[in-house]
């Protein structure tokens, strides 16, 4: 069996390769909320605020503020 022998370069390249798919690329969140409430639409308003809060971790009352504002611009 082989040995693992510290490499620095080896370290750093992992801690590059982890450091990609730590970092997402940014998402337009307003954009992402109201293209899954159309896709998701037969879900109650809470059940889809819980249900979007609990999946992509992002706090329920940001999902209520953009759901009433789409309300508001749309009546």
């Amino acid at each position: 069996m082989a040995e693992y022998k510290k490499c620095r370069h080896a370290d750093q390249r992992y801690r590059n390769r982890v450091k990609e798919y730590d970092m997402p690329p940014p998402v337009n969140l307003r954009e992402s909320i109201l293209e899954m409430r159309r896709v998701y639409a037969s879900k109650k308003r809470e059940a889809f605020v819980s249900w979007y809060a609990n999946r992509y971790k992002v706090k329920p009352e940001d999902v209520r503020r953009v759901l009433d504002q789409a309300r508001e611009a749309n009546p």
